[in-house]
């Protein structure tokens, strides 16, 4: 959140995974960071559309989540 004369607005936050190698570079994998205050206001959680089942993760957890996400999937980069 971003406090400004005031007030508080809402932001939102990405976690980005990209490839790079000597041939070039790729984003490869995204995550929405949801803040914990998200996940505690329901209401405010479906009126942005957010699945029901998302729950809250670190930066770190989705980070990671991202990187064995292509191992599962036997992808080689």
């Amino acid at each position: 959140m971003h406090q400004h004369l005031g007030k508080i607005n809402n932001c939102r936050l990405g976690v980005f995974a990209a490839n790079a190698t000597a041939h070039g570079r790729a984003l490869v994998d995204r995550e929405l960071y949801l803040l914990k205050a998200w996940i505690s206001d329901r209401e405010r959680y479906r009126a942005a559309k957010t699945p029901d089942e998302r729950a809250f993760a670190t930066k770190g957890e989705l980070a990671t989540a991202m990187v064995t996400r292509p191992r599962a999937c036997r992808l080689r980069g």
